[in-house]
């Protein structure tokens, strides 16, 4: 009986998917174009890397491979580039899994002169055209915690959040105050919100700013926010 081919070497995405994602791209292109924001491309490879905590970067021969393009992009920014653009590969050296992968395409822009507002109208623009969505939700990280915990973020004790810890995350060691914080969200927030339409979570706390700006009116909160859509960040 002959044996069946090794379909071993065949691509693990189907040809419907590389079309569906080619469309995806060129719709993302097309409205950058139409509000004339010019696409860039930065390098993959840098001597420095990310100083956030919770990502790690590959290195080769004191390479490393970027987990996103915003340090370059940034510098383009204040070098007068004015509004950009950018869809590339990033990496992260982290597990993989259905939602990540260490090698993945990435999207990121910046506007010059744009309210957190204005950037929540244009994220709902683009999502409404390239994965025809209903309007964004909007809440404030504090206020999930409120709901979901019923405690202040700003105010809440260590041994409020560790209880919590060992109820909702089992088995976890627990390093610090964000670090709690961080696996709550991710844990019992992050499933139940974004579900029926794409959710922004805004104004994290100042420890978790990352390169975002504090808020002027609140220095204990950062002008950093993420969208959150079916159980993706």
């Amino acid at each position: 009986m002959k044996q069946p081919a090794n379909t071993d070497w065949q691509p693990t995405a189907s040809v419907a998917n590389l079309r569906a994602r080619a469309q995806l791209i060129q719709q993302i292109r097309d409205y950058f174009a139409s509000q004339e924001v010019m696409e860039v491309e930065t390098p993959c490879l840098s001597s420095g890397t990310v100083t956030d905590p919770y990502l790690e970067a590959f290195e080769l021969d004191g390479q490393f491979l970027q987990t996103s393009p915003e340090y370059a992009m940034k510098r383009l920014l204040a070098a007068g580039s004015g509004d950009i653009y950018q869809i590339c590969k990033a990496f992260r050296n982290e597990g993989s899994g259905r939602y990540h992968n260490p090698e993945f395409s990435l999207l990121e822009w910046y506007r010059c002169d744009f309210t957190l507002e204005q950037m929540f109208f244009e994220i709902n623009q683009i999502l409404r055209q390239t994965l025809g969505t209903t309007d964004i939700e909007l809440h404030r990280y504090s206020e999930l915690f409120q709901h979901f915990f019923q405690i202040d973020v700003e105010q809440v004790a260590m041994s409020t959040l560790e209880a919590l810890i060992n109820e909702h995350c089992h088995g976890l060691e627990v390093l610090d105050r964000d670090d709690c914080l961080t696996a709550l969200f991710a844990t019992c927030i992050e499933p139940k919100i974004g579900q029926d339409a794409p959710c922004i979570v805004s104004h994290f706390p100042a420890s978790q700013a990352s390169l975002a700006r504090l808020n002027p009116n609140n220095d204990k909160e950062a002008l950093r926010f993420e969208v959150y859509y079916r159980g993706i960040e």
